[in-house]
């Protein structure tokens, strides 16, 4: 049984078809990549790097090897047609399965169809014929460098208003990211809740100060601003809007091919990661 905040979990087919997209500043993801080719060559599996038509079928996936912003562009640049795998490079990349470390075994259960995919919530922006956010949408004031004043509604009700740089709207998979630098909670996935995190909002302080909050599954968020608005999905997308905006997280996101589907390490998993790029950083 699927956990609460995964749309769907199924078993998977041996994959027979990798669509491939590598991050090209990287000699490590470089490296990675050609491993990866090098064993799904020798076991039959057919290889077509970025760009080339995605088709839909269920013995293929595609393959981003590099960092969280690899995955992203190979999820929009397919439309979700298949489900993803990421391959990190040494960089943060908590979206992504495997590493060096867990690369070959990783690769030979795709292989042997040992690995289910999972299905994500994504934020949608109503209205716009693009795939939904797999981490984040961004509400930002379509003239650059301005600030705009912002007026939330959450099921109708009217929730705030506050002058801010943008206002963000994540999933729980997204809310370890943009959101999380902007002040933003971090959700379990396993919960069903969108978050949103005004970025440089202002006043710092009110009656009803601004704060982010949560809104759960399929609960339209309406947002009203004084200026023309842009939307930017997952940093790779950027629409034009109008004065209006009209958010929601929906059940059917993107798909992920995952060894380990069960998210019962989250915390572990971030607070062992978040340790790790602290270290790589801290200078003595």
């Amino acid at each position: 049984m699927a956990e609460p905040g995964i749309a769907s979990l199924m078993r998977a087919h041996p994959i027979e078809r990798v669509h491939l997209y590598v991050r090209e500043d990287s000699p490590e993801a470089s490296r990675l990549a050609e491993r990866a080719v090098r064993y799904l060559s020798e076991h039959g599996v057919e290889i077509l790097r970025e760009p080339s038509p995605v088709e839909p079928r269920p013995d293929a996936i595609v393959m981003a090897v590099g960092g969280d912003g690899t995955l992203l562009k190979a999820y929009h640049d397919s439309r979700g047609t298949l489900p993803l795998i990421g391959v990190k490079d040494g960089t943060y990349g908590l979206l992504m399965e495997l590493d060096e470390g867990s690369l070959q075994k990783g690769l030979k259960r795709l292989v042997e169809g040992d690995y289910e995919v999972v299905t994500h919530p994504a934020v949608r922006l109503e209205g716009v014929p693009v795939s939904p956010a797999l981490n984040e949408v961004l509400l930002a004031c379509g003239i650059r460098g301005k600030a705009s004043k912002f007026s939330v509604y959450v099921d109708g009700a009217f929730v705030n208003s506050f002058i801010a740089d943008g206002l963000i709207f994540a999933t729980p998979l997204g809310s370890m990211a943009y959101s999380l630098s902007a002040g933003g909670p971090l959700v379990d996935p396993r919960v069903h809740a969108l978050v949103a995190a005004p970025l440089a909002a202002w006043p710092p302080s009110m009656i009803v100060p601004v704060t982010s909050f949560v809104a759960p599954m399929n609960i339209e968020v309406r947002v009203e601003s004084n200026r023309d608005l842009v939307g930017i999905i997952d940093g790779q997308v950027e629409v034009p809007l109008q004065r209006e905006a009209r958010i929601r997280l929906v059940r059917d996101g993107p798909r992920f091919a995952r060894m380990y589907p069960e998210p019962e390490g989250f915390y572990g998993r971030i607070v062992e990661r978040a340790g790790r790029w602290s270290a790589r950083k801290n200078v003595k």
